[in-house]
């Protein structure tokens, strides 16, 4: 079991053959359905089967020395705001809940499954990104690490994201404005690199007024 997540140290257990893909989707897939964590509130969907057997391809291609990235086999969660193909996109809220399934991957999500990375599930967030306190009435408001007991709010508007990574349940793909408090709240490690800029297309538009830009940040934050 790798205890420590970071993209390098995943990266280098599987190339030095000490984890596989699989057996990373299983430590996180145990995190989520394990009734003592967040993962029920983390999570707004979580897609086990599809998960476990992209992680087996993966080992696949890494035997055969085929993986398309040294950070393939990864197992990643996507917030809510961003197209999954064949998904609906909810934005953390009911009232999306009925809307067409997306017809593509947003950018960001299509870069990060061609670089071999497995997408286990959607995280929970703000509705509509319009908070940076991490509250969600619709779908419930999952704690952070950080002193859980007595239930600390998880920081938003990637609140979700936040637990799920703290956790060890995924890294996490998200807006750059929006990690910041909750890697402030579950206190995972944000990288230093330099965010990358990619197309706002398939990816359900914050609030108006908590807009700042015509096109978003996105950052990888793993723990």
């Amino acid at each position: 079991m790798i205890r420590t997540w970071t993209l390098d140290g995943l990266a280098g257990a599987l190339r030095e053959g000490k984890t596989t893909s699989r057996e990373l989707v299983e430590q996180a897939l145990a995190k989520i359905s394990d009734p003592a964590g967040e993962g029920s509130r983390a999570f707004i969907k979580v897609d086990a089967d599809g998960a476990r057997a992209t992680a087996d391809y993966q080992d696949q291609l890494r035997r055969r020395n085929r993986q398309p990235s040294p950070f393939a086999g990864i197992p990643v969660s996507v917030k809510d705001l961003f197209d999954l193909a064949g998904e609906v996109t909810t934005a953390g809220s009911r009232v999306l809940k009925d809307a067409a399934p997306a017809l593509a991957d947003a950018p960001a999500i299509a870069a990060l499954k061609s670089a071999g990375m497995i997408v286990l599930g959607r995280t929970n967030m703000t509705e509509f990104a319009y908070s940076g306190v991490g509250l969600n009435p619709h779908y419930g408001t999952p704690k952070s690490v950080f002193d859980r007991k007595t239930g600390r709010i998880p920081g938003g508007s990637s609140s979700g994201a936040g637990v799920a990574v703290a956790g060890r349940g995924a890294a996490a793909v998200s807006v750059v404005a929006r990690v910041v408090v909750p890697a402030a709240a579950a206190a995972p490690r944000v990288p230093s690199a330099a965010p990358v800029v990619v197309p706002p297309e398939a990816a359900s538009p914050s609030a108006p007024s908590a807009r700042s830009s015509r096109r978003c940040r996105h950052r990888r934050l793993v723990a």
